[in-house]
């Protein structure tokens, strides 16, 4: 038995059939550069499996990425634009300053406690 590999540009052609979630990720892929979908699997506690293709593309306008979500129900596809990933990317950087912040507090509290000085009062 052989695998067939798709082309990067009909990957979702070959799974969907044509729609407009497939012209609108062939007409970025030939204008912009873009990796191979990469397929992630997940199965939660319940045993239920969930399939995503991820693929991300960068054009002139920014980065957009394709997701396509399968599981035994349905089959649902996703276009995250630009707008929406760098809201991402902006609250993943508060998340990460917030823990930064919480850490620190709770390491300076624990030194002043053993009656250790910070390094600036030495």
């Amino acid at each position: 038995m052989t695998i067939k590999k798709a082309k990067p540009i009909l990957w979702c052609r070959e799974v969907f059939g044509e729609d407009a979630f497939v012209d609108g990720d062939g007409n970025l892929l030939s204008n912009g550069a873009h990796i191979k979908p990469k397929v992630v699997q997940h199965i939660d506690f319940y045993g239920n499996g969930t399939t995503y293709n991820v693929q991300t593309v960068r054009t002139d306008e920014g980065v957009t990425v394709f997701i396509a979500q399968q599981n035994s129900q349905r089959a649902v596809r996703y276009i995250l634009p630009p707008a929406v990933l760098a809201m991402i990317d902006r609250q993943r950087a508060s998340l990460t300053k917030q823990i930064r912040r919480r850490n620190g507090q709770r390491i300076a509290e624990e030194r002043a406690a053993s009656g250790l000085k910070p390094g600036f009062m030495k």
